[in-house]
């Protein structure tokens, strides 16, 4: 297993441009349930988050989202999580399939 501060590095390196927001909800007194629910609705798709992840998430009031597009010109890719690690861990492992 990769080290974080490896990952990041690496992303830095190898991606046209990623972002990490953790709990930036907050900033607007903002739950993590409602800044879901306001994602999906200026999304023309439903977001692709695994139901347990999202109840967690809600649960816990922890929004974690990375969206990455990688230097390939093939489109980008976004992970939600109530977990920093978690989240980047997941990116990772999209990336190897990708």
């Amino acid at each position: 297993m990769n080290d974080i501060g490896e990952i990041i590095t690496r992303w830095q390196k190898d991606c046209f441009s990623w972002d990490i927001n953790v709990n930036s909800n907050k900033s607007y007194y903002q739950s993590a349930k409602d800044a879901l629910s306001e994602r999906e609705a200026i999304s023309s798709n439903p977001l692709d988050i695994d139901p347990k992840i999202r109840e967690q998430m809600e649960l816990s009031n922890q929004y974690v989202s990375i969206h990455l597009y990688p230097d390939n010109g093939i489109g980008s890719y976004e992970v939600f999580h109530y977990s920093l690690v978690a989240a980047i861990l997941e990116m990772e492992e999209i990336l190897k399939d990708h």
